[in-house]
């Protein structure tokens, strides 16, 4: 668990983050985000993950974030997003994925 941190983003990926994975983990009550993946953060894997109350988003991937796998996922209570691509993050799966009662 990585609850009610200090600092905005409880895990943050910052530019060119590549291949890491993060199994079983619940990331919740940040004032911003949940897991932040930064510019060109490529072929990261999220497993089993809840990712909750977080002030913004669950998660967050920010410009050009791709080929990321997010699996067996649950993200909800998130202030605007429950998860958001931006800038051009494509090439990214999620299977057994849930989005729910997020703020947008």
């Amino acid at each position: 668990m990585i609850p009610n941190n200090q600092v905005p983003t409880a895990i943050e990926f910052d530019g060119a983050s590549n291949n890491n994975t993060f199994n079983n983990v619940q990331v919740y009550n940040n004032s911003q985000y949940g897991i932040y993946l930064g510019l060109l953060s490529h072929h990261n894997t999220i497993i089993n993950a809840q990712l909750f109350n977080n002030g913004i988003a669950g998660m967050y991937l920010y410009y050009a974030s791709n080929y990321n796998v997010i699996n067996n996922t649950q993200i909800y209570n998130n202030g605007t997003y429950g998860i958001r691509f931006a800038n051009g993050s494509s090439r990214n799966t999620m299977n057994n994925f849930q989005a729910y009662n997020n703020g947008i």
